[in-house]
């Protein structure tokens, strides 16, 4: 008995003394893996097999990956980066790398890294599922403060060049750059375990391996399994990310972002900007594919983001060139699909194309305070000519949506496609407030064509006369909740009492005052059937939502609405040689 108890006092002192902090340091003079990996006598590699469990692994600045050196984390750890330390595969400027081994690997732990960059990965012939990283259904990663760049992973069947998971991820201020895989150039996320990109950045990423394949997301690509996916982007920016590979029929090149795939997703996206990603047939931004085999509860939410310059490259008639849905007259498909509060510009191509593309899915749709300015104006035989379809609402085969609500929207172009379970007069209902601006009217928008940039998150801003200023609805319940958001993009809340239209927010924490300055006011005397200017106005137009001019005067401070047939109209005042608008309600 005396001998077990001091066996027993022995170990218990043996594990409170036991190392929990180690460094790695390959320029210290005496860096060894032999060392007892302290400040002072550092390992010279990373040397995972000594780790213990729950403790912290600290690397000093540059550290070299030999090309044979592949990390199993067989403990929970921690990586922190310390002295801008930076780990590398191939030497910069190297043309011919070799072909390393996937950096960490881990099947069933818990394991973060944090405050460091990793760069130049290349693997074109190893049987490598993820770059960087390739982490089993068990594990959970967690990154925080990391830039990743410089990947190739080669192969037509090869997904997740930084990062190849089925556990749990999440990613906090996470740059990935220039990373390429045939399925999701940057990440690749496979079965039912959540994952969060927070505040993160994808840039250049793409599926372009040098070779042809099968390319889905440019940046990341999820596939759900029989349980589901669930995948959580916020304050989050896309730019210049590619789906595409150089061949005649780019039929399978989708999702210049993000590519969706899978039973049951749930994918919610928020307060992000989308920037002139590329898709060779579908989706320029994000696109999403059912599984054919089973049922399918799906969840997709978009709310604040912006999205600028995404386009298709495939010539001819073609979907999606922002988000396409195929739910392909499955009567599998349930769920909801949602965007609110979304800003849109320019995404478009020289053919005749639809920005947002649902098709055939029986879903219940929301449509709410969205603004899109998405035509094309190319020339054909001299003449200027408008392309772009808007929204298409597509209901084939008796898959018709659940349910629909679509409100307080500017959609140029309007909302098209073969829907049966509404007219197209519906969405023009007084109560419903929605404008499908002429091209007459677009200026009239005042919406900015270039992104500016406010703590790591693109916005397109909207002037002060803007039509989309206090156009939108507060509140929308939707499922038992308000799904309209309380800020918009940058976190602003709600300015002069009513939101606006589109992501961000006039008069906003961004230097701008607010709208309730000294603007000239447009008021409609129900009584007397006049609509009134404070101030006298060199012209005065009355539009229907369709842009149809219905009256106008000039030199007036005044003008009557008592030969307008009932409805919701748009009147705008030229002022000081500057537009002022309201709507009025008949």
């Amino acid at each position: 008995m005396k001998h077990l108890f001091l066996s027993c006092l022995l170990a218990s002192a043996m594990a409170v003394n036991a190392q929990s902090t180690f460094y790695v340091d390959q320029s210290h003079p005496s860096a060894s893996d032999s060392n007892p990996g302290t400040a002072d006598a550092p390992w010279a590699s990373l040397n995972a097999s000594k780790w213990t469990d729950g403790c912290t692994v600290m690397l000093k600045g540059e550290y070299y990956m030999d090309a044979t050196e592949s990390n199993d984390i067989t403990v929970n750890a921690t990586l922190a980066g310390t002295d801008n330390a930076v780990i590398y595969g191939y030497e910069t400027g190297e043309e011919m790398p070799a072909d390393y081994l996937t950096f960490f690997t881990c099947a069933d732990k818990s394991f973060t890294v944090k405050n460091l960059d990793i760069a130049n990965y290349h693997n074109t012939s190893n049987d490598n599922w993820g770059g960087i990283f390739e982490f089993g259904s068990e594990s959970e990663l967690t990154l925080e403060n990391v830039n990743i760049s410089n990947v190739l992973l080669g192969g037509q069947d090869r997904r997740g060049g930084a990062i190849s998971t089925s556990g749990k991820l999440t990613a906090i201020n996470v740059n990935f750059e220039n990373c390429a895989a045939c399925r999701g150039g940057a990440v690749s996320i496979v079965g039912s375990n959540p994952a969060k990109f927070i505040s993160c950045s994808f840039i250049g990423n793409s599926n372009n391996i040098g070779e042809e394949c099968w390319p889905k997301g440019g940046a990341l690509t999820i596939a759900g399994d029989e349980n589901g996916s669930e995948l959580t982007i916020d304050k989050c920016y896309f730019e210049k990310n590619i789906s595409d590979y150089n061949a005649e029929s780019r039929k399978n090149a989708a999702g210049g972002a993000i590519a969706v795939f899978g039973a049951s997703p749930k994918l919610h996206v928020s307060n992000s900007t989308f920037y002139g990603n590329v898709a060779g047939w579908a989706g320029g931004a994000i696109y999403f594919d059912k599984d054919v085999s089973a049922a399918n509860a799906i969840d997709f939410r978009f709310i604040n983001n912006t999205f600028l310059d995404n386009t298709i490259v495939l010539q001819g008639t073609n979907h999606g060139v922002m988000i396409y849905f195929n739910g392909g007259s499955s009567e599998l498909l349930t769920g909801t699909f949602a965007m609110i509060n979304n800003t849109s510009f320019n995404n478009n191509t020289s053919n005749p194309n639809s920005v947002v593309f649902m098709n055939s899915c029986p879903l219940d749709i929301v449509l709410a305070n969205n603004l899109s300015l998405d035509k094309a104006i190319v020339e054909i035989d001299g003449a200027p000519v408008e392309r772009g379809w808007g929204y298409t609402l597509q209901e084939n085969a008796g898959a018709l949506f659940h349910s629909v609500e679509i409100r307080n929207n500017i959609i140029e172009a309007g909302i098209g496609g073969g829907h049966k379970s509404f007219a197209d007069d519906d969405l023009k209902a007084d109560e419903l407030c929605n404008l499908f601006p002429s091209t007459e009217l677009r200026p009239m928008i005042e919406l900015a064509s270039e992104i500016s940039m406010q703590d790591g998150l693109g916005y397109l801003a909207i002037g002060e006369n803007s039509l989309a200023i206090d156009g939108g609805t507060n509140s929308l319940m939707f499922s038992g909740a308000n799904i309209i958001p309380d800020t918009d993009i940058l976190g602003n809340p709600i300015v002069n009492g009513t939101r606006d239209i589109g992501a961000w927010e006039f008069g906003s924490s961004t230097g701008i005052e607010s709208v309730e300055a000294t603007k000239p006011q447009i008021l409609y005397d129900g009584q007397s059937q006049l609509i009134k200017l404070s101030d006298n106005a060199r012209m005065i137009n009355i539009y229907d939502l369709t842009g149809n001019l219905m009256a106008h005067t000039a030199n007036a401070d005044h003008i009557s609405a008592a030969e307008l047939p009932r409805g919701m109209f748009v009147v705008v005042a030229i002022i000081d040689n500057a537009p002022v608008t309201t709507k009025i309600l008949r």
